[in-house]
């Protein structure tokens, strides 16, 4: 064991420490060292320091998760968007999927019931109510299922979001 000659990056003092050694704590200021060597050339760090650095890192990870996250959440609820009449875009809602079955259905018994009323033979004419109502059957539940689907993703997102912002704070 060969002894070598360091000094305390904290407050200068002289420090003679084992060529093995990794860690020291300075006798004079009781600063926490890292014992680092460039060949045959020794010197210290403070530990503090890089704790400081490895915190600051971990913290910009944690940002860049949660910029993330909130990325992948914007490209998936494009995938959930439903367009109205107008050829907007919007999230579904079970209760608008629901009210957009009972105006097709309603609007393809009115149908029926109207064309079946005309004078003549209206035959194939109230076979377009039905259309409307299974339109509008189908509709109503591929759009609720989306709905469905959104908020159960959405809930994941929220708790995933949470649970980073709450580590970010943590820190």
């Amino acid at each position: 064991m060969t002894l070598v000659s360091v000094s305390c990056n904290s407050c200068g003092a002289a420090l003679n420490v084992s060529n093995k050694s990794k860690f020291v704590t300075c006798n004079y200021c009781k600063s926490q060292l890292k014992v680092e060597s460039s060949g045959e050339t020794f010197y210290t760090e403070i530990l503090d320091e890089i704790k400081d650095v490895a915190d600051d890192v971990e913290t910009i990870k944690l940002q860049n998760q949660l910029e993330r996250l909130d990325r992948e959440w914007e490209m998936k609820c494009k995938s959930f968007m439903v367009r109205d009449n107008d050829g907007h875009e919007h999230i579904p809602t079970a209760g608008g999927s629901a009210a957009g079955g009972i105006i097709a259905v309603v609007g393809g018994i009115i149908w029926m019931i109207f064309t079946a009323s005309m004078p003549g033979d209206p035959a194939i004419f109230p076979l377009f109510g039905l259309v409307f109502i299974a339109v509008g059957v189908i509709g109503s539940f591929s759009n609720g299922s989306k709905a469905s689907e959104y908020q159960t993703q959405k809930q994941q997102y929220d708790a995933k979001r949470r649970q980073l912002i709450k580590q970010l704070k943590n820190r």
